[in-house]
């Protein structure tokens, strides 16, 4: 395979060619793929946006932190009923992006603490964890106006909350996936993959992806459902899927709607300071 900076790297099949790949863009370089080449393609990243790498082996082709799904997703499991098919995985720290570099393998399950195949973190205990709830913010706040683009977004992050189920102690990883929004006027969006964010206030009043109109004036109850999608892994393990999504709702804020008028008026105030509209009237 040759990388674009000219560099030649000799792979054959499988591993070493995922392997030579990620040498390639580890290096902020686009790759090109050789004809005939049946290694995985590996995203390219720039040198300005590079970050700093590691490996990781996680449940194969449970990869949501791509922007598109892994080239070796659709592949079957065909591993005994006591292994787990994993894959190994370049992750870039920063922005959280991970690659694939070899192929899906089978793995032993993780072990209990009966050293019995651990049966797996189940929705319900999943759900149960002190999972975090996001942030919700509003702009303008606690007041906006009736017919007015008002940005309302949430804040959250990934989270590790150490557990111990079923006598085993273990790591739990809890990833926000989507959100739904309760505007509080009967209006609800989502599930989206939007979470929305701050803006600056010179830009309030835009229309943004999580932003809402109210067409009625009064105070309205907002809130923000997360939906977090899991993983497990006993010690140093491979991080394992669990099955569903945990749902977090975030305490409710109320917004006030107001409504704006604009008059007109006749009287010059420096001429007649007790006109109507003048500061001394008001």
């Amino acid at each position: 395979m040759t990388c674009a900076d000219g560099r030649v790297i000799q792979v054959a099949f499988g591993d070493d060619a995922a392997l030579a790949k990620a040498q390639c863009s580890s290096q902020g370089v686009p790759e090109q793929e050789s004809s005939g080449n049946p290694g995985i393609i590996v995203p390219v990243v720039d040198d300005k946006d590079l970050p700093a790498t590691y490996e990781e082996t996680r449940d194969a082709c449970a990869n949501s932190a791509t922007s598109s799904a892994d080239p070796m997703c659709g592949v079957v499991d065909i591993c005994p009923q006591d292994e787990a098919l994993v894959q190994t995985y370049l992750v870039y720290r920063d922005t959280g992006r991970a690659v694939p570099i070899d192929s899906p393998r089978c793995a032993p399950r993780p072990q209990a603490a009966n050293n019995q195949p651990f049966p797996g973190v189940s929705l319900e205990e999943f759900q149960k964890l002190p999972i975090a709830a996001a942030k919700l913010g509003m702009q303008p706040s606690p007041h906006t106006l009736k017919g007015a683009e008002t940005n309302i977004y949430a804040e959250s992050a990934t989270q590790e909350i150490p557990a111990t189920i079923l006598g085993t102690a273990l790591t739990v990883r809890a990833i926000p996936d989507t959100y739904t929004f309760d505007y509080g006027d009967g209006t609800i969006f989502g599930p989206t993959m939007f979470a929305g964010g701050f803006i600056p206030e010179v830009r309030w009043g835009e229309k943004t992806r999580t932003s809402h109109i109210y067409g009625q004036t009064g105070n309205f109850s907002v809130s923000v459902t997360t939906h977090y999608r899991g993983e497990y892994r006993i010690g140093n393990g491979p991080w394992m899927p669990i099955p569903g999504q945990a749902q977090v709702a975030s305490p409710a804020q109320t917004i006030q709607v107001w409504r704006s008028q604009t008059k007109n008026y006749a009287d010059n105030c420096i001429v007649n300071p007790r006109g109507e509209g003048c500061p001394q009237t008001r």
